[in-house]
């Protein structure tokens, strides 16, 4: 990644759909938030919680499958320049979610 450049021709297919913020699947036509509540992963029961109750239905418990004990995700990017990629191809996502990086 760092190698190569963000805008690389030299991109595969693959690569290139897992390294692609999620924003583009958010927005509407005009560039607006498309969706009425974003969840996120990080708090998923809470999440599950709410979208429940607004929808009016019974809380269910989600399933947990394959979990592993891991650290702070930050954690993971070690090198400066890669935070520097992160920060800018999840740039839209992190300002529609208000997540920080």
């Amino acid at each position: 990644l760092s190698e190569r450049g963000l805008r690389s021709a030299e991109w595969t297919w693959h690569e290139r759909v897992h390294i692609c913020e999620q924003a583009s699947h958010l927005l509407d036509g005009q560039g607006g938030v498309g969706v009425d509540y974003i969840a996120r992963m990080s708090h998923l029961d809470e999440d599950m919680a709410e979208v429940c109750k607004v929808l009016g239905l019974p809380r269910c418990e989600l399933p947990v499958e394959n979990s592993q004990e891991r650290g702070e995700y930050r954690s993971y990017y070690t090198s400066e320049r890669l935070k520097e990629l992160v920060r800018e191809v999840y740039a839209r996502d992190f300002a529609i979610t208000g997540a920080v990086f």
